[in-house]
């Protein structure tokens, strides 16, 4: 039971460590470890993939408001509606609307595990897709 539970400490720690600072720990680090400096590594890796989970939404927020500044200055630039903005914007890129929905990739630094704003953005990409036939 100890070995598992030492196992599933390394594990546990080196998937917090990667979820945390975007790399795997050196192996072995923590085997010569005791039970209250795997409990402080775990506190201060939790606090690591806390602040790197606060960072990522402060990133898709960030991402989102500049993706909409540039619709809109699309849309003033000439393109009037919101859907020919994205439809243009995607020609500019040379991206097949469709095809960005179905792969759940977008071009404009646009993050989509924000999940709602996926599926509207791709919802307003598909109407302006079928706008055009």
């Amino acid at each position: 039971m100890e070995q598992q539970l030492i196992h599933f400490s390394e594990t546990l720690i080196s998937d917090m460590h990667k979820d945390a600072y975007g790399f795997r720990p050196r192996s072995g680090y923590q085997e010569w470890f005791t039970k209250e400096q795997l409990d402080a590594t775990y506190d201060d890796l939790q606090r690591g993939v806390d602040a790197s989970i606060r960072e990522d939404a402060r990133r898709e927020e960030s991402n989102w408001q500049s993706f909409n500044a540039r619709v809109e200055a699309v849309q003033a630039a000439g393109a009037g509606t919101r859907a020919n903005a994205l439809r243009w914007m995607m020609q500019a890129e040379g991206q097949d609307i469709q095809e960005a929905c179905e792969r759940d990739y977008f071009a404009f630094d646009v993050v989509f595990s924000c999940g709602d704003r996926y599926l509207q953005l791709c919802r307003e990409l598909e109407q302006a897709a079928e706008a055009l036939q």
